[in-house]
């Protein structure tokens, strides 16, 4: 018998693997096996074959669940790394917000800010999407509210932006940061 379309759905096997089932994929896990118990129990004609399409269901089904988890990961892993880049950066903030108090009555152009505070210019553009990304974090504030509020007026090219800054769209940012 041929075993290598079983390949794909063995790959993970190398590791002890966990999977949680909820949901549909639960019901239809007890499903699958409760009819495998039934034709191990019954022993009808030709039930070696049906367990064993049963048991490609069942790989199935745990391999999606896995792919998954993975691209579920590899979002919130986005996430934390522009709330680590944020909090590095922070200082850096403050200290230009120090700086524009202190000479405001001068002219101030970004260039001078941006050495006081050894950032560069396209980090002072993205501090309002990093900004859009905390209030994104708030239930009661929209996509559309959150855009006007770091200065955006329109809804498109904050999107745009956004996902080029931060990695993912802002309705795929809030949804997955309300998982965590």
């Amino acid at each position: 018998m041929d075993y290598r379309y079983l390949q794909p759905l063995l790959a993970e096997g190398k590791q002890l693997m966990h999977v949680r089932l909820i949901g549909e994929d639960d019901l239809q896990v007890r499903h699958i096996l409760d009819e495998m118990l039934k034709e191990f129990r019954m022993k009808t004609p030709h039930y070696g074959l049906v367990m064993k399409a049963n048991l490609l269901k069942l790989l199935v089904i745990i391999s999606r669940i896995r792919k998954a988890e993975r691209e579920e990961g590899d979002a919130a892993l986005t996430i934390h790394k522009e709330a680590d880049r944020l909090n590095r950066c922070r200082d850096a903030v403050l200290a230009s917000i120090d700086f524009v108090q202190k000479h405001y009555r001068e002219e101030i152009r970004l260039d001078q800010i941006c050495r006081h505070a050894s950032l560069s210019k396209t980090y002072f553009c993205d501090l309002r999407l990093q900004h859009a990304t905390e209030q994104l974090l708030k239930p009661d504030v929209t996509i559309a509210e959150a855009c006007r509020a770091v200065g955006f007026r329109d809804l498109t090219h904050f999107s745009r932006m956004f996902k080029k800054c931060i990695g993912v769209s802002p309705s795929h940012f809030r949804k997955i940061s309300r998982q965590l």
